[in-house]
């Protein structure tokens, strides 16, 4: 398994950049459709990396060379209902992209799923749910290989586009 760890967003002044040059690739654009603007980058990733947050920003660290973002979080009633999960369980989220292409197919987006799972642990939830869109495949494939399963699809969710929720333990 690669070496990759987690950081604070905002650690480094450069990450504003950073998230605007990710954003603006084609084929992460695809399935993200965040400005590709470091100003709105920082103006929509900032307030997050505070600590009242309910999202937590993270950065992903392979070596020790930024290469994509990641945010992990208790999930809402709203997000619970939406889904369609049961309420009798503490349900955490998180969503992660790879930016640097040269580092798609590592193994660099396993690891940090698993990281990401440690960090939901912390919050005290018990399972996890995602979504993405049915087109994206690669995210598919990442997500089936760390343990989640299909639940659902959202037909129209996000832009049109149906999604997959997925979901699977926090724990083992």
């Amino acid at each position: 398994m690669p070496e990759v760890a987690l950081r604070g967003l905002g650690a480094d002044l450069e990450d504003w950049e950073r998230l605007a040059l990710w954003f603006a690739n084609p084929p992460v654009r695809e399935f993200y459709y965040e400005d590709a603007d470091p100003s709105q980058a920082r103006a929509k990733f900032g307030p997050r990396a505070s600590t009242v947050s309910r999202v937590r920003p993270r950065i992903i660290v392979y070596g020790a060379k930024p290469v994509g973002y990641a945010q992990f979080y208790p999930l809402t009633e709203s997000d619970i209902t939406e889904y369609g999960l049961s309420p009798a369980i503490r349900w955490g989220g998180f969503d992660l992209l790879i930016g640097d292409p040269e580092c798609w197919g590592q193994g660099v987006g396993l690891a940090a799923v698993w990281l990401l799972l440690g960090q939901l642990r912390t919050l005290k939830v018990s399972r996890a749910a995602i979504d993405t869109a049915c087109e994206n495949l690669r995210a598919i494939r990442l997500y089936q290989k760390a343990g989640f399963k299909m639940e659902r699809v959202l037909k129209h969710w996000e832009r049109g586009r149906d999604h997959i929720v997925m979901t699977r333990s926090v724990c083992g």
